[in-house]
């Protein structure tokens, strides 16, 4: 399944370092091949997203046709939940594009398949 990232969620994964970076590309890549391990918020206003714990970062994605969609990443610490919603309204509405590079192979392109 394809991997696609909003903007804000590849920005903050380029910020990660070290054994957090490794962690969510491993779970990544997981959830490329089971898209649907991971649980789904049952409470609005996040229902419907679903997302995994590395440490002290929470990535929230969604599934859509063939592609998991990135939402965000964030530190737990921050109320950044809302971030994910943020990115979601706005991708829905088309008002951000999904990012065109790959943030976890610099410098190379998403996969078309």
């Amino acid at each position: 399944m394809r991997v696609l990232w909003t903007e804000p969620a590849a920005s903050a994964f380029r910020g990660l370092v070290g054994h957090i970076r490794q962690a969510v590309v491993s779970r990544i890549e997981m959830v490329s091949e089971f898209p649907e391990m991971y649980p789904v918020r049952q409470h609005q206003p996040y229902a419907g997203f679903r997302y995994f714990v590395v440490e002290n970062y929470c990535l929230s994605y969604v599934v859509v046709e063939d592609a998991v969609i990135i939402l965000a990443l964030f530190l737990r610490a921050r109320a950044a939940s809302r971030a994910a919603r943020m990115a979601w309204l706005k991708l829905r509405s088309a008002k951000i594009s999904l990012a065109a590079v790959d943030p976890t192979q610099t410098g190379r392109a998403c996969p078309a398949t």
